[in-house]
Protein backbone atom coordinates (compact mmCIF):
# COMPACT_ATOMS: atom_id res chain seq x y z
CA UNK A 1 0.00 0.00 0.00
CA UNK A 2 1.36 3.29 -0.98
CA UNK A 3 1.79 5.75 1.51
CA UNK A 4 -0.23 8.46 -0.16
CA UNK A 5 -3.13 5.77 -0.06
CA UNK A 6 -2.58 5.01 3.80
CA UNK A 7 -2.69 8.35 4.62
CA UNK A 8 -6.03 9.30 2.38
CA UNK A 9 -7.36 5.83 4.39
CA UNK A 10 -6.16 7.58 8.00
CA UNK A 11 -8.30 10.70 6.86
CA UNK A 12 -11.37 9.38 5.87
CA UNK A 13 -10.98 9.78 1.89
CA UNK A 14 -11.40 6.33 1.25
CA UNK A 15 -11.96 7.57 -2.96
CA UNK A 16 -8.24 8.82 -2.80
CA UNK A 17 -6.94 8.44 -6.60
CA UNK A 18 -5.37 5.12 -7.51
CA UNK A 19 -1.62 5.50 -7.35
CA UNK A 20 0.36 2.76 -9.46
CA UNK A 21 3.71 2.70 -10.53
CA UNK A 22 6.40 -0.37 -11.80
CA UNK A 23 6.62 -2.80 -8.95
CA UNK A 24 10.52 -3.40 -7.03
CA UNK A 25 9.66 -6.66 -4.96
CA UNK A 26 11.13 -9.90 -5.00
CA UNK A 27 8.49 -11.02 -6.68
CA UNK A 28 9.50 -8.24 -9.55
CA UNK A 29 13.26 -9.23 -9.33
CA UNK A 30 12.27 -12.69 -9.81
CA UNK A 31 10.41 -12.36 -13.00
CA UNK A 32 13.71 -10.28 -14.12
CA UNK A 33 16.16 -13.18 -13.06
CA UNK A 34 13.77 -15.50 -14.85
CA UNK A 35 13.58 -13.58 -18.17
CA UNK A 36 17.34 -12.26 -18.17
CA UNK A 37 18.30 -16.29 -17.58
CA UNK A 38 16.29 -16.92 -21.22
CA UNK A 39 17.93 -14.20 -23.12
CA UNK A 40 21.34 -15.91 -22.49
CA UNK A 41 20.54 -19.03 -22.83
CA UNK A 42 17.85 -19.29 -25.49
CA UNK A 43 15.88 -21.46 -23.05
CA UNK A 44 12.36 -21.45 -21.64
CA UNK A 45 11.93 -23.96 -18.38
CA UNK A 46 9.02 -25.60 -18.43
CA UNK A 47 6.33 -24.05 -15.96
CA UNK A 48 4.17 -26.75 -13.83
CA UNK A 49 0.46 -26.72 -14.94
CA UNK A 50 -1.67 -26.77 -11.80
CA UNK A 51 -4.82 -28.48 -11.83
CA UNK A 52 -6.74 -24.72 -11.87
CA UNK A 53 -4.43 -23.86 -14.93
CA UNK A 54 -5.41 -27.36 -16.93
CA UNK A 55 -8.96 -26.49 -15.68
CA UNK A 56 -8.64 -23.14 -17.42
CA UNK A 57 -7.63 -24.74 -20.48
CA UNK A 58 -10.06 -27.37 -20.29
CA UNK A 59 -13.21 -24.84 -19.83
CA UNK A 60 -12.23 -22.14 -22.42
CA UNK A 61 -13.61 -23.65 -25.51
CA UNK A 62 -17.16 -24.22 -23.13
CA UNK A 63 -17.06 -20.37 -21.97
CA UNK A 64 -16.12 -18.85 -25.49
CA UNK A 65 -19.24 -20.71 -26.49
CA UNK A 66 -21.89 -19.74 -23.95
CA UNK A 67 -20.35 -16.23 -24.01
CA UNK A 68 -20.62 -16.33 -27.76
CA UNK A 69 -24.92 -17.77 -27.52
CA UNK A 70 -25.82 -14.90 -24.70
CA UNK A 71 -23.80 -12.15 -26.15
CA UNK A 72 -21.41 -11.94 -29.07
CA UNK A 73 -19.84 -14.09 -32.00
CA UNK A 74 -16.21 -14.59 -30.94
CA UNK A 75 -13.33 -14.42 -33.74
CA UNK A 76 -10.20 -16.88 -32.65
CA UNK A 77 -7.30 -14.32 -32.44
CA UNK A 78 -3.26 -15.28 -32.41
CA UNK A 79 -0.37 -13.83 -30.41
CA UNK A 80 -0.77 -9.89 -30.55
CA UNK A 81 2.32 -7.69 -30.01
CA UNK A 82 2.59 -4.02 -29.50
CA UNK A 83 6.70 -2.16 -30.10
CA UNK A 84 7.35 1.21 -29.34
CA UNK A 85 10.29 3.07 -28.85
CA UNK A 86 13.48 1.48 -29.07
CA UNK A 87 13.07 -2.48 -28.93
CA UNK A 88 10.63 -2.08 -26.30
CA UNK A 89 7.34 -4.64 -26.56
CA UNK A 90 4.40 -6.15 -25.11
CA UNK A 91 2.71 -9.37 -26.10
CA UNK A 92 -0.63 -10.38 -25.25
CA UNK A 93 -2.84 -13.72 -26.12
CA UNK A 94 -6.23 -12.50 -26.34
CA UNK A 95 -9.18 -15.51 -25.87
CA UNK A 96 -11.53 -14.07 -29.26
CA UNK A 97 -11.83 -10.77 -30.57
CA UNK A 98 -15.40 -9.06 -30.85
CA UNK A 99 -16.27 -7.17 -33.54
CA UNK A 100 -13.46 -4.44 -34.75
CA UNK A 101 -13.17 -2.79 -31.02
CA UNK A 102 -13.59 -5.91 -28.20
CA UNK A 103 -11.82 -8.86 -27.08
CA UNK A 104 -12.76 -11.31 -24.38
CA UNK A 105 -10.96 -12.96 -21.73
CA UNK A 106 -12.07 -15.94 -19.79
CA UNK A 107 -11.68 -17.53 -16.90
CA UNK A 108 -12.74 -20.94 -15.58
CA UNK A 109 -13.33 -20.39 -12.07
CA UNK A 110 -14.09 -22.85 -8.28
CA UNK A 111 -17.54 -22.71 -7.76
CA UNK A 112 -16.96 -20.60 -4.47
CA UNK A 113 -14.77 -17.83 -6.49
CA UNK A 114 -17.59 -17.54 -8.87
CA UNK A 115 -20.41 -17.17 -6.40
CA UNK A 116 -18.20 -14.36 -4.85
CA UNK A 117 -17.55 -12.64 -8.25
CA UNK A 118 -20.97 -12.61 -9.05
CA UNK A 119 -22.07 -11.52 -5.61
CA UNK A 120 -19.42 -8.65 -5.87
CA UNK A 121 -20.35 -7.16 -9.45
CA UNK A 122 -16.72 -6.86 -10.39
CA UNK A 123 -13.82 -7.85 -12.24
CA UNK A 124 -11.54 -9.84 -9.29
CA UNK A 125 -8.43 -6.75 -8.52
CA UNK A 126 -5.73 -9.75 -9.80
CA UNK A 127 -7.01 -9.88 -12.97
CA UNK A 128 -7.11 -5.85 -13.55
CA UNK A 129 -3.98 -5.73 -14.97
CA UNK A 130 -4.02 -8.28 -17.53
CA UNK A 131 -7.51 -6.84 -18.50
CA UNK A 132 -5.65 -3.71 -19.35
CA UNK A 133 -2.49 -4.94 -20.63
CA UNK A 134 -4.58 -6.26 -23.34
CA UNK A 135 -6.60 -3.23 -24.14
CA UNK A 136 -2.95 -1.70 -24.19
CA UNK A 137 -1.70 -3.94 -26.68
CA UNK A 138 -4.70 -4.28 -28.81
CA UNK A 139 -5.85 -0.94 -28.92
CA UNK A 140 -9.46 -2.26 -28.59
CA UNK A 141 -11.94 0.03 -27.06
CA UNK A 142 -12.97 -2.23 -24.56
CA UNK A 143 -12.34 -6.31 -23.34
CA UNK A 144 -15.23 -8.31 -21.63
CA UNK A 145 -13.99 -10.18 -18.66
CA UNK A 146 -15.77 -13.91 -18.62
CA UNK A 147 -16.48 -15.76 -15.37
CA UNK A 148 -17.43 -19.12 -15.78
CA UNK A 149 -18.01 -22.38 -14.10
CA UNK A 150 -19.94 -24.95 -15.33
CA UNK A 151 -23.01 -25.74 -13.42
CA UNK A 152 -23.12 -21.90 -12.27
CA UNK A 153 -24.24 -18.83 -14.22
CA UNK A 154 -22.16 -17.39 -16.95
CA UNK A 155 -20.92 -13.48 -15.92
CA UNK A 156 -19.39 -11.20 -17.52
CA UNK A 157 -18.34 -7.34 -17.17
CA UNK A 158 -17.01 -4.88 -19.56
CA UNK A 159 -14.11 -3.12 -18.93
CA UNK A 160 -12.34 -0.12 -20.90
CA UNK A 161 -8.70 1.55 -20.80
CA UNK A 162 -8.05 2.91 -17.52
CA UNK A 163 -5.32 5.90 -18.38
CA UNK A 164 -3.73 5.30 -15.17
CA UNK A 165 -3.29 1.74 -15.70
CA UNK A 166 -2.70 2.05 -19.16
CA UNK A 167 0.20 4.64 -18.39
CA UNK A 168 1.65 2.21 -15.54
CA UNK A 169 1.39 -0.41 -18.06
CA UNK A 170 4.01 1.42 -20.38
CA UNK A 171 6.37 2.43 -17.67
CA UNK A 172 6.43 -1.33 -16.37
CA UNK A 173 7.77 -2.65 -19.80
CA UNK A 174 10.08 0.23 -19.66
CA UNK A 175 11.89 -0.73 -16.31
CA UNK A 176 11.31 -4.34 -16.88
CA UNK A 177 13.72 -3.93 -20.28
CA UNK A 178 16.02 -1.95 -18.77
CA UNK A 179 16.32 -4.13 -15.50
CA UNK A 180 16.81 -7.55 -17.75
CA UNK A 181 19.02 -6.02 -19.38
CA UNK A 182 21.27 -4.62 -17.10
CA UNK A 183 21.35 -7.58 -15.69
CA UNK A 184 21.94 -9.72 -18.40
CA UNK A 185 25.18 -7.21 -18.77
CA UNK A 186 25.61 -7.85 -15.34
CA UNK A 187 26.22 -11.60 -15.22
CA UNK A 188 28.07 -11.51 -18.56
CA UNK A 189 30.83 -9.33 -16.98
CA UNK A 190 30.44 -11.80 -13.38
CA UNK A 191 31.05 -14.88 -15.83
CA UNK A 192 33.70 -13.84 -17.96
CA UNK A 193 36.45 -16.43 -17.76
CA UNK A 194 34.24 -19.61 -16.31
CA UNK A 195 33.80 -22.37 -18.51
CA UNK A 196 30.89 -22.72 -20.38
CA UNK A 197 28.44 -25.99 -19.69
CA UNK A 198 26.24 -27.30 -22.60
CA UNK A 199 22.55 -28.25 -22.01
CA UNK A 200 21.97 -31.81 -22.40
CA UNK A 201 19.41 -32.87 -24.87
CA UNK A 202 16.93 -34.75 -22.47
CA UNK A 203 14.94 -36.56 -25.00
CA UNK A 204 18.13 -38.62 -25.57
CA UNK A 205 18.69 -39.00 -21.90
CA UNK A 206 17.73 -43.13 -21.58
Amino acid sequence: VHPERTAAAVAGRPTSPLILEPAGGDDARSVVTIAAAERITGFVDPTFVSVDMQRGNDDEPFAVAAYAEHHAHVSDCGFMVRRWGAGLALGYSPDGLVGSDGLVEVKSRRGKTQVETVLSGQVPSENVAQLQAGLFVSGRAWIDYVSFAGGLHLWHKRVTPDPLWQTAIRAAVERFEADVTATVDAYLAAAEGLPMTERPDLDMVV
